[in-house]
């Protein structure tokens, strides 16, 4: 097999490094949804070339090389999930990366909302009837 592999491919110890190379040199900074799709379609392939399954840390770094929005969040849910980290395949990863990205996108389109309605909120929110047991009238 190894020989067949150096006559169509190349070496196999090169094509190894520089997939392993290319895995921890990816990143995506992005918060659109395609791009994290595609993301993981090319992550995915480089953790299953390097036996991601047998190493741990590369869940780790295909966690890192997410934007920094997203890690944060991620790393909630997957404490949330009640599964330890070593458990959780690439796959279930991605799927948490998706809710939570979906997560942010909702959190966002909330706080655009109040901004742009901020004049009916500051109107409500002076109405004696809401100022119970308040210290200050403002």
């Amino acid at each position: 097999m190894r020989i067949l592999f150096r006559e169509f491919i190349g070496d196999p110890d090169q094509y190894y490094k520089q997939a392993r190379q290319e895995f921890f040199d990816m990143r995506c900074c992005s918060l659109k949804r395609k791009d994290v799709e595609f993301h993981y379609k090319h992550m995915s392939g480089r953790y299953h070339i390097l036996g991601g399954i047998n190493d741990q840390s590369l869940k780790h770094v295909y966690v890192n090389s997410l934007s920094t929005e997203l890690q944060e969040e991620l790393q909630r849910r997957i404490d949330s999930s009640g599964k330890p980290f070593n458990d959780i395949t690439l796959g279930e990863i991605h799927m948490f990366t998706l809710g939570t990205l979906d997560k942010l996108c909702a959190t966002q389109k909330i706080f655009s909302k109040m901004i742009r309605e901020g004049k009916r909120y500051e109107t409500q929110c002076k109405q004696p009837s809401l100022h119970i047991k308040c210290k200050d009238k403002d």
